[in-house]
């Protein structure tokens, strides 16, 4: 089984009061907060791949899921 997605969220919370309103939103749908950018809108954190679309649905929320790159050593046979 799969683990947890890292995901990125944009917060368009205007007014500003309803910033806490989304992460808790957020949060009810599968969110796993990580850090909380406020000034910038950003919330960082991980969800199980099957609750995306869940967060995805969130009013006020832009998801996005973090993706990795594993490169080989410079030193290894296969590049």
């Amino acid at each position: 089984m799969p683990g947890k997605t890292s995901v990125s969220v944009l917060i368009d919370a205007a007014p500003p009061d309803r910033f806490e309103d989304v992460i808790a939103r957020l949060q009810a749908a599968g969110l796993e907060i990580e850090q909380v950018l406020e000034e910038s809108g950003v919330v960082l954190g991980s969800a199980e791949p099957d609750r995306l679309p869940s967060l995805s649905a969130v009013r006020g929320a832009t998801v996005e899921a973090q993706r990795s790159v594993r490169l080989s050593p410079p030193d290894s046979d296969i590049q």
